[in-house]
């Protein structure tokens, strides 16, 4: 995660690599969420400690269980090592960059990509997870990319996306 740490100066590629770590690190939490806790928890400990950001994994797992616990039934987690991308991957991909955005801006409602994730009742508890969670990536140097650079940076991965049939939870 050493390329946040100059959002402005970050180059398309290096976004791309940081949306691949959140990923990895989100299928990991989706693979604990279905039982296998241990693992997925030493494997998050150890990439956060290699991108210089273990401060923030207990802020991380809060937020990426209570996302796991609530996201709907069509949100689909690949595997850790899946160079496929889920629409429903892209989703919180964007509804983190949106939440950057706003915690920038100092707008408190929380963003929007949520509702497409999480049913109403878990909306405001996700995005305030995420805000804490994007918060201490800041103090620790580490700011995750807005919006319009996501976008700009993602847009090539838009072919890798792999819309599977809706299940919880499951894994390519």
């Amino acid at each position: 995660m050493q390329g946040l740490r100059h959002a402005e100066a970050l180059t398309e590629v290096e976004i791309r690599q940081e949306a691949r770590f959140v990923l990895w690190a989100l299928r990991w939490c989706a693979l604990a969420h279905q039982g296998d806790n241990d693992q997925a928890q030493g494997e998050i400990v150890r990439g956060f400690e290699l991108a210089d950001a273990s401060e923030t994994v207990p802020s991380f797992w809060e937020f990426a269980w209570c996302l796991c616990q609530t996201a709907s039934s069509g949100v689909v987690w690949h595997g850790p090592a899946c160079g496929c991308v889920s629409s429903g991957e892209m989703h919180v991909l964007h509804a983190l960059a949106q939440v950057a955005d706003h915690e920038r801006a100092a707008v408190a409602a929380p963003s929007q990509w949520w509702r497409v994730l999480v049913p109403a009742a878990g909306v405001e508890q996700v995005d305030q997870l995420a805000r804490r969670w994007l918060a201490q990536l800041y103090r620790a140097g580490i700011e995750y990319p807005g919006a319009t650079r996501l976008v700009e940076a993602l847009t090539p991965l838009q072919s890798l996306m792999d819309e599977m049939p809706a299940r919880r939870a499951a894994l390519n």
